[in-house]
């Protein structure tokens, strides 16, 4: 079993990944199924990725990225929500739960930062858009 370290630069949209012991560390390019660069929506606890060939799961984050996808993914299920209201005088609203991952408990019965970065923010602004 191999440990990497993994940061992604969102300026620069490229990931930086240092293998075990390695003091230098390798630029890469990560991609989605569909050929297409990953972005910070894209990145969550959980996720696995490509990375030199290699699915790789992504176990940790740092607190201040937790945090900023759980405030997201609060935000997203908050527009989501006041979209099937306005909605719902017009025609029943189908349960998006199974196409955004995320239960209505999960979000409204936690403290910002406590979801631990792990919602699909990306499955998530679909379910809005």
């Amino acid at each position: 079993k191999r440990y990497m370290l993994v940061l992604y630069y969102t300026s620069k949209e490229l990931f930086e990944v240092m293998v075990d012991d390695s003091t230098v560390p390798m630029r890469v390019v990560v991609h989605d199924k569909k050929g297409q660069p990953l972005k910070p929506w894209h990145l969550h606890v959980g996720l696995v990725i490509d990375i030199l060939g290699k699915p790789t799961t992504l176990m940790k984050a740092k607190q201040s990225t937790m945090h900023w996808v759980d405030t997201e993914a609060r935000r997203l299920w908050d527009k989501k929500t006041r979209l099937e209201t306005t909605l719902s005088k017009f025609a029943p609203i189908p349960d998006l739960t199974p196409l955004t991952g995320v239960t209505t408990n999960k979000l409204k019965n936690t403290k910002a930062g406590s979801l631990g970065g792990t919602v699909d923010l990306s499955r998530l602004a679909l379910a809005v858009a």
